[in-house]
């Protein structure tokens, strides 16, 4: 049988199609522009109309895209603020097929499960440094979703004291620290672009220096205190933060020399997604034929 994937953002929709060995027949991307308005289900359309054409019959779909899933996988229950007309989309139903749909930062995380650095491990952690700070769990060699699919928002876990809250009401998160999405509020109006502070961070400017290390720690901060939650046998960073390389993995590992616990000297491995931009769409057709959520 054949998998096809569908990953949803607010500026592309990307497909992919896989064959019986999971090896990649197919791939397209057509933009969404997130206007307000419902346009982005028309390129949905077309990119699914476009991956059937590449495979015929028989097929499984899934779907990846923002916000919680619903406990069938069959629509997207919460996502406040974009993507109109997303929430309580019965996929299944709008595209005339059986169809599975999970978070986005979950779809990530079983690509690089099953196909990226995380490939024959049982127990991983994986976090999306981006716009906010996404995440997913593997435990026991299954996608961890949780009641009402909240598990593994890690970017919603508290690393300071704070009277500030993010939009879970989660006070001083994770992602409020390092999120893309909060960088003007934590540089002063200096920064609207995490990307930015890196490369000032290295040319040694002394604010960038100062932001880039803070936010290094707070996410170390948060690493660590999920290592001692999870106990997983790596860490896997993607996402835009994730981009500096060397640049974040170095100093972090500093940090975590100080942060985590590391029983007779072990530490546990962080490693860089390897998927790339259709971890989503890769993950959302793996998804599509696992028999377990």
């Amino acid at each position: 049988m054949y998998k096809l994937g569908i990953d949803i953002g607010g500026t592309n929709v990307k497909g992919i199609a896989l064959g019986e060995e999971n090896d990649v027949i197919f791939k397209t991307k057509l933009p969404t522009r997130d206007t307000g308005d419902e346009e982005w289900k028309k390129k949905v359309d077309e990119v699914f109309l476009l991956l059937k054409e590449k495979v015929g019959l028989p097929f499984s779909l899934g779907i990846s895209a923002p916000g919680l899933a619903d406990p069938h996988n069959t629509s997207i229950l919460h996502m406040p603020g974009r993507l109109k007309g997303l929430t309580d989309l019965d996929w299944g139903n709008y595209l005339g097929t059986p169809c599975k749909v999970l978070n986005d930062a979950h779809a990530a995380t079983l690509a690089e499960y099953h196909f990226g650095v995380g490939k024959g491990s049982k127990h991983l952690i994986m976090l999306t440094l981006g716009t906010g700070v996404g995440g997913g769990l593997i435990i026991d060699g299954q996608l961890h979703q949780g009641e009402l699919g909240r598990a593994g928002h890690l970017g919603h876990i508290a690393v300071r004291r704070s009277d500030s809250l993010d939009i879970t009401g989660t006070p001083g998160s994770l992602e409020d620290a390092v999120g893309n999405a909060s960088i003007v509020a934590r540089s002063f109006g200096i920064y609207t672009q995490n990307e930015q502070v890196f490369k000032d961070y290295q040319e040694g400017k002394t604010i960038a220096t100062y932001l880039w290390l803070n936010m290094v720690r707070d996410l170390a901060a948060a690493l660590a205190s999920l290592v001692n939650v999870f106990s997983p046998e790596m860490i896997i960073l993607g996402g835009g933060m994730a981009q500096a390389k060397e640049g974040l993995l170095l100093p972090l590992g500093n940090f975590m020399d100080v942060f985590e616990w590391q029983p007779s000297g072990h530490k546990t491995p962080i490693l860089l997604a390897t998927q790339g931009a259709y971890a989503g769409a890769l993950g959302a057709a793996i998804f599509s034929s696992l028999k377990n959520k």
